[in-house]
């Protein structure tokens, strides 16, 4: 009896705590196996790498919260960096005001996910599978797959420029983790996405608009991956159509790893941090070792059958 208690307790009530021994753990492993690892270089890349993919993840996690998921941030971002970088090559657009219709632009294609879903009533994963299909489409016919170049150097150290030795998206991120991390935990709004992804049809029996929630959680979604695609193609100094492809197996992955239940209803946006920063690790100690790139897709694929399983017995555990 002891010992599934404490079973219980492992799974339930220090899942962060867990995964962020795990994180520091794989940390120290990778930094005894590449010499590499801790130089002022690798630590910016991984800086940067976890900015891109930790904004994602957090507008993944807070869905999940919900019982709600979107495939297709990744073409989302791809799009908004590409209708960023028209507005101010070729319509000669301020910067700041077509990085803004970007992230606009983000916030309709997430609308129109959610506002399809909710309306029809149609599966998320099948429905935003389409909409990665389309949006990746039009990305690629608009652009005929060239890359659209010649940013300012200011605009682009939005995307690879250092403040104080930090990348600059890490201070996007950590806007992003605190918008979400408020909204999530100091707000009735959050308090609501949790009882949607605890019994969604409760939720709307005590008067909670259910629809109306998670249309607002598709478009935050989308608005937030829509600056993560417009930071990348500054760092690249290129909107490409391929931006954002990279992204979809680890936004899915951190959130689980980081405690936040399938489901939904169950977890943390912090857990899906430092989820975010596990994944971004091991990408960066396989690349560091040598190993095919290829790896790294089977990595992440194998850390999502595995957090699903992880997230099944924590349920089973939390039920007794």
């Amino acid at each position: 009896m002891r010992l599934a208690t404490r079973a219980k307790n492992f799974f339930t009530d220090s899942q962060i705590a867990n995964i962020l021994i795990i994180f520091i753990l794989v940390f120290i492993g990778s930094a005894v196996v590449s010499e590499n690892f801790l130089t002022s270089y690798n630590i910016s890349t991984m800086i940067f790498n976890l900015s891109m993919v930790g904004m994602v993840s957090l507008a993944q996690g807070t869905l999940l919260l919900q019982g709600d998921i979107d495939i297709s941030l990744g073409s989302i971002a791809g799009l908004s960096a590409v209708i960023t970088a028209t507005l101010m090559m070729v319509n000669e657009m301020n910067p700041i005001l077509a990085i803004i219709i970007g992230v606009l632009f983000g916030a309709l294609m997430g609308m129109i996910n959610g506002g399809l879903i909710t309306r029809f009533n149609l599966n998320p994963i099948v429905l935003t599978i389409g909409a990665m299909y389309a949006y990746d489409g039009f990305n690629l016919v608009y652009t005929e797959g060239r890359n659209i170049t010649g940013f300012p150097l200011y605009i682009t150290r939005l995307g690879g420029g250092s403040l104080w030795g930090i990348p600059i998206p890490a201070f996007f991120l950590l806007g992003i983790f605190i918008l979400y991390y408020f909204l999530t935990q100091k707000t009735v709004y959050g308090r609501k996405i949790y009882a949607l992804g605890n019994n969604r049809e409760a939720a709307r029996i005590v008067g909670i608009k259910v629809d109306r929630l998670r249309v607002i959680g598709y478009s935050l979604a989308g608005a937030v991956s829509g600056l993560a695609g417009i930071l990348m193609a500054f760092r690249m100094a290129a909107a490409q159509s391929t931006i954002g492809a990279e992204w979809l197996l680890p936004s899915i992955a951190a959130p689980v790893i980081g405690g936040i239940a399938i489901k939904g209803g169950i977890g943390s946006i912090a857990g899906a941090l430092i989820g975010a920063a596990l994944m971004t690790v091991i990408g960066n100690i396989i690349v560091l070792a040598g190993v095919a790139a290829y790896w790294q897709q089977a990595v992440n694929g194998t850390i999502i059958i595995l957090a699903v399983v992880v997230d099944s017995i924590a349920k089973n555990y939390g039920q007794q």
